[in-house]
């Protein structure tokens, strides 16, 4: 991750959501690399938690200071489904699907 920010940065938005009755959270915001990251962790929310944190949405795909927002429902299955919303680079609007079972996300176009 660059040391800087960009000369464009204002911040960012970030979104949260509670899994599995409020054992796993997920944290999406976009960082410094412009790129929309994503902070995962099982368990509880306590103090000095460790989140695990990867790259969901490549930088060259995300508008600079993008809102982001995400939900998550149970679906009959029992796999969790997560929606992820940000703006790209041409200003629309687009829709990451992915479970909680899994780190692959269909709607990725760049």
């Amino acid at each position: 991750m660059p040391s800087t920010l960009s000369t464009n940065y204002m911040g960012s938005t970030a979104a949260a959501i509670l899994l599995s009755g409020g054992t796993a959270t997920r944290i999406y915001h976009q960082a410094a690399d412009d790129a929309i990251h994503e902070a995962s962790r099982s368990g509880p929310a306590v103090h000095k938690p460790k989140y695990n944190d990867r790259v969901v949405v490549a930088a060259k795909c995300v508008h600079i200071n993008s809102p982001i927002a995400a939900v998550a429902w149970k679906e009959g299955d029992g796999v969790e489904l997560i929606r992820l919303y940000f703006i790209d680079k041409d200003n629309l609007l687009h829709e990451y699907c992915g479970t909680s079972n899994t780190s692959t996300w269909l709607g990725e176009f760049c």
